[in-house]
């Protein structure tokens, strides 16, 4: 493991801590550590370059648009 995982996940455990993950969606992006590491509310995992959040926003099958308390692009 790279030195800049392990520090961005230390980093990331301290400011999850003070968030309350259990009431709240989360969208990954190339991955699933913090789906697998936090509890939510709800989580998915999704996979780069086919959810690009700097292109567009995610959308349902029908195109209304999705939304989550927290994406995490790693």
């Amino acid at each position: 493991m790279f030195l800049n995982r392990v520090v961005q996940r230390r980093e990331g455990q301290s400011i999850f801590a003070g968030l309350p993950t259990e009431t709240m969606r989360c969208a990954e992006i190339s991955g699933n550590y913090w789906l697998k590491t936090q509890k939510w509310a709800a989580g998915e995992s999704f996979s780069y370059p086919d959810h690009d959040i700097c292109v567009d926003v995610f959308r349902e099958a029908d195109g209304a648009m999705r939304s989550f308390d927290m994406i995490i692009a790693d």
